[in-house]
């Protein structure tokens, strides 16, 4: 089993299985049923047992029952649909994405078992009497006895309360937020890095090398080997000796170059010539004995 269908499975089999367990507790226990419900936060916080005909804010309460089964049942297959050509989209080894989608699927799967269920098997309330309604049991109640903010609240929306709902709604409307958040937030940014790493890597920006050495060396009249040699060289080649390097003449500086062009230019000297050394004499000139 690859991770995302484990990641899937478990989240959608946890998210079901709290919902129905919360909303069996809350139809039979007396604590719950009683007026006002348990009181978690006075004035705030509630748990309450109320039964939901409708879709969420009670739509769709005003037609029959076998409507609503019927409409209910097309949408819930629709969600799943989709949630599955999503699923099977997403690659072997996501975590985030399964994750978001047990949660949705749980809470679309969880209020639909209470529409179809209950109709045709009932379910057993505090009394210990079998219902057979198809409706959704919601039971968290958020609300407000402050008598200013309870004005204002009625003023604005027509109560001062939150409509009841239950674990399936909440896994529902937070797999929605985590899906809205991935899909405006991260899904252009992991686009762009995959299509980064498949793209090949760029050369990098290198200067032009120099001409080699090698290849200026072996040019006719740019090397060592291609000038002709001065005259010094010449005699100190034909008397034996080695003949002394000339030294490169070092670049003149910009202040060099001004002096050069605002002092007056200097006589030219010219170097005499060294006088050959006398030949040695040869064996037909010494006297013979």
């Amino acid at each position: 089993m690859n991770r995302k269908l484990l990641v899937l499975s478990i989240v959608t089999l946890v998210g079901v299985v709290l919902d129905q367990a919360t909303k069996w507790w809350v139809r039979v226990d007396p604590a719950v049923n009683a007026p006002g419900g348990l009181k978690i936060v006075p004035g705030f916080f509630s748990i309450v047992h109320a039964e939901n005909p409708g879709a969420a804010f009670g739509m769709l309460g005003n037609l029959s029952q076998e409507w609503r089964i019927g409409i209910f049942v097309i949408f819930t297959l629709i969600a799943l649909g989709i949630v599955w050509d999503m699923y099977r989209k997403l690659p072997a080894t996501d975590w985030f994405l399964p994750g978001t989608l047990g949660l949705i699927l749980s809470g679309a799967l969880g209020n639909m078992i209470d529409r179809v269920y209950k109709p045709f098997l009932g379910v057993p309330n505090h009394r210990g009497e079998l219902e057979y309604d198809a409706t959704v049991t919601d039971f968290l109640r958020i609300y407000t006895e402050h008598p200013e903010w309870a004005e204002w609240l009625r003023s604005m929306f027509g109560t001062a309360e939150y409509p009841s709902f239950n674990v399936a709604d909440i896994n529902l409307v937070v797999g929605v937020g985590f899906f809205l958040i991935h899909y405006l937030f991260f899904e252009g940014r992991e686009v762009d890095e995959e299509d980064a790493e498949a793209a090949p890597p760029g050369l990098p920006d290198t200067p032009s090398a120099p001409a080699s050495s090698e290849a200026e060396e072996g040019e006719p009249g740019s090397g060592a080997e291609g000038r002709e040699p001065s005259p010094e060289q010449a005699a100190s080649e034909a008397e034996g000796r080695e003949p002394s390097p000339e030294p490169s003449p070092d670049p003149p500086s910009p202040d060099q170059e001004d002096l050069a062009s605002t002092a007056p230019a200097a006589p030219e000297r010219r170097l005499a010539p060294k006088p050959a050394p006398p030949a040695s004499p040869s064996a037909e000139d010494l006297p013979s004995d």
